[in-house]
């Protein structure tokens, strides 16, 4: 017991840092204030080139955001003329793919719903 009691009246000692920076007070804030600024314009251009991208990308959003506003609209008129969209969807999909992708596709399909007796 006595052990515990002699380790626990021990002081803590002082963190290294707060030792480091009393003993080196004058050249740490000498190389700090210098570091700062070279940090500080390298900042401020990677700040400038990330806010280009981020503005880039917001008038990409915007655009896309007109895009598909149109596209609502060419469906609204669609349907309106009595064209089944999610059909007139489905040809454009298909249209997007390669000949042979589309076909291949199909087969499998078939061969599926074969296979669950819904052909």
């Amino acid at each position: 017991m006595a052990t515990a009691i002699s380790t626990l009246s021990t002081p803590a000692p002082a963190p290294l840092t707060h030792v480091h920076v009393h003993a080196r007070e004058g050249g740490i804030q000498n190389r700090s204030a210098t570091m700062a600024d070279t940090t500080e314009d390298k900042g401020s251009i990677a700040a400038q080139e990330l806010r280009l991208y981020v503005e880039r990308i917001e008038r990409l959003n915007e655009e896309i955001k007109g895009i598909n506003d149109d596209k609502k609209e060419v469906f609204s008129e669609m349907k309106g003329r009595g064209y089944d969209t999610a059909i007139v969807k489905k040809v454009i999909q298909i249209r997007t793919k390669k000949k042979g992708e589309h076909e291949e596709e199909e087969m499998v399909l078939e061969t599926y719903l074969a296979a669950l007796g819904m052909i």
